[in-house]
């Protein structure tokens, strides 16, 4: 499949964005949105269910206000997009709209993010709960477990993420590919690069700067001119 940013650029001002540079851009969101999370969490601790689910709803809506409500308000983008030179386009050249950020996140972080807090919560049940033979062995393994198909489904989901974006022409994610979405690189060096030309010298100027000539043989030119005239 050839690449639709290509043939839309055809002077490589843009070009479709790395899996790296991808994947090092969504890690910085990630840790700039669990920021404030962790703050949360170490002055305030979970003691119930209350208390809990004060602290699940406070996570869900710093990384809703991070990668959805700032995004939407900077065209898709985020910090790590940014400091990573990434944009998302459409080609045509319209605004990504609410809902195209909205279904995005969604895929890329909300999904693997519910079910993992899902197992958390089934962790939370079995420590109370289910120790039906009153062995701390059994209560232990499936605590265990559970923490682990969680974690298990976590790295599942982002590499199966990784693997759509990598065969991809454009590098799109598969909601990306339906909502015609392009994530891509722009390339800044390219100005540098004309700027650093060298300059070239001119017969009678040196580095553009005013030429330097002779007084005497601008003389001999206006002495030759009065004896033709005579």
């Amino acid at each position: 499949m050839e690449s639709q940013i290509n043939e839309k650029f055809a002077t490589d001002e843009m070009k479709p964005a790395s899996l790296t540079r991808i994947f090092f851009a969504r890690l910085v969101d990630v840790i700039i949105s669990c920021i404030p999370g962790v703050i949360l969490g170490f002055f305030y601790h979970a003691h119930d269910w209350a208390s809990a689910a004060i602290l699940v709803t406070s996570s869900f809506a710093l990384m809703f206000l991070y990668f959805i409500l700032l995004a939407y308000w900077c065209r898709g983008n985020t910090i790590g997009k940014l400091m990573f030179g990434l944009r998302l386009i459409h080609l045509t050249g319209d605004k990504i709209s609410f809902r195209e950020v909205l279904g995005r996140e969604i895929y890329h972080v909300f999904i693997p993010w519910f079910f993992q807090l899902l197992t958390q919560i089934a962790t939370v049940v079995v420590a109370q709960y289910l120790n039906p033979d009153g062995s701390i062995q059994t209560y232990v393994t499936v605590c265990i477990v559970l923490q682990n198909v969680g974690s298990l489904f976590y790295f599942v989901w982002f590499l199966y993420v990784g693997v759509t974006i990598k065969g991809q022409a454009d590098h799109q994610s598969a909601v990306d590919f339906r909502f015609k979405i392009y994530c891509v690189y722009h390339e800044y060096d390219k100005v540098a690069k004309e700027e650093d030309k060298p300059v070239e010298n001119h017969v009678h100027l040196e580095q553009n700067m005013p030429g330097a000539f002779d007084v005497n043989e601008i003389d001999k030119i206006l002495e030759g001119d009065d004896h033709d005239e005579k």
